[in-house]
């Protein structure tokens, strides 16, 4: 894709074709970063469940401020 955009000239010449091959390219590349940044978040939603499940909040007031009970 840098190689593509880099080239401006180029790409004031390129056809159609050329542009529906480079969006095959990235398609497929942007579609994997977000599975793998959705996994990653998956995961550190898991991480944080468990860490509550763990160590639950010890604030019993119900005035209790959310500062205090973040610790």
């Amino acid at each position: 894709m840098q190689a593509f955009v880099r080239h401006l000239d180029a790409v004031e010449q390129a056809r159609s074709c050329d542009y529906l091959d480079m969006n095959r390219t990235v398609s497929p590349f942007l579609e994997g970063v977000t599975i793998k940044q959705w996994i990653a978040l998956k995961r550190l939603d898991r991480i944080a469940d468990l860490t509550e499940e763990t160590y639950p909040h010890d604030c019993a007031d119900e005035d209790c401020a959310d500062e205090d009970c973040a610790e």
